[in-house]
């Protein structure tokens, strides 16, 4: 795994929490993905700003953030007895202008996660051992580790008991005659483990209950193409990610990674 800066102020299928595991490292991740919880985005009694269709960011952050309230870390979770509720409460904090400051038509930007999730951290009482980023869009230097995601590091700070990762995935539009993909859109996924060198996540847009498993495989050519900072760029060292990530019309590519990792 690189050494990280720390911030200081196949076919695949969507799988149902995963059950009746085959190996150990099949029930290590299982274990994990089944404590995480998995909350819809649009949410109809949550009531998120715009439905709820733009807050895929604070929804992904908070599954992992419950998970670390429930397991050593509870001033993470605002105060209340239904885990839902709760749970509620905490993306609308996280999203707020105080933290992510989500935009209820654009979304949510790395940098915005980063600054977020670090100064809510931080307001809960608890230190950081690292905050980072991999990837291509646009971040402070000091969090940005590289420009690709790497799948190692990915599975390293999973592992990890104060671990949590959230993937940035691109909609692209694949142009066969230029090689070209066309970055459309993105929204933000929850880590929950790993299988065989597939990844275990859960998608804030996707009905809750259900762990997915991806692949993630390089692209062996082409160019990314679109109107953010940082494009356009060779897209060899990106990857695919197939399994429900996939659609008939775009190509999902990870184009970053956050890293949390609690003291």
């Amino acid at each position: 795994m690189k050494i990280r800066l720390c911030f200081t102020a196949s076919f695949l299928a969507f799988m149902p929490l995963l059950s009746a595991p085959a190996d150990a490292s099949l029930a290590a991740a299982s274990s994990k993905a089944a404590a995480t919880p998995d909350f819809l985005q649009t949410d109809k009694t949550a009531g998120f700003a715009g439905a709820g269709t733009q807050f895929c960011a604070p929804t992904a952050i908070s599954n992992s953030l419950t998970w670390l309230g429930t397991h050593g870390y509870p001033a993470l979770l605002p105060k209340g007895s239904n885990l839902h509720n709760v749970q509620a409460d905490l993306i609308r904090l996280l999203g707020s202008a105080n933290f992510m400051n989500t935009d209820p038509a654009n979304g949510t930007g790395p940098a915005q996660v980063l600054w977020g999730v670090g100064k809510y951290v931080e307001k809960a009482g608890y230190s950081v051992s690292d905050l980072s980023y991999e990837g291509w869009r646009t971040v402070p230097a000091a969090q940005r580790v590289s420009m690709a995601p790497d799948l190692d590091d990915i599975r390293d700070v999973i592992d990890e008991d104060a671990g949590a990762v959230w993937l940035n995935v691109g909609w692209y539009r694949y142009d066969e005659d230029d090689d070209t993909y066309q970055r459309v859109g993105g929204h933000w996924v929850t880590v929950v483990g790993y299988v065989q060198g597939d990844l275990l996540i859960h998608d804030p847009a996707s009905p809750t209950g259900r762990t997915e498993r991806v692949t993630a495989t390089l692209l062996e050519s082409g160019s990314m193409v679109g109107k953010e900072a940082n494009l356009p760029r060779a897209a060899e060292q990106y990857y695919e990610l197939g399994g429900g990530l996939g659609t008939k019309n775009w190509t999902a590519i990870l184009d970053g990674a956050v890293f949390l990792v609690l003291d």
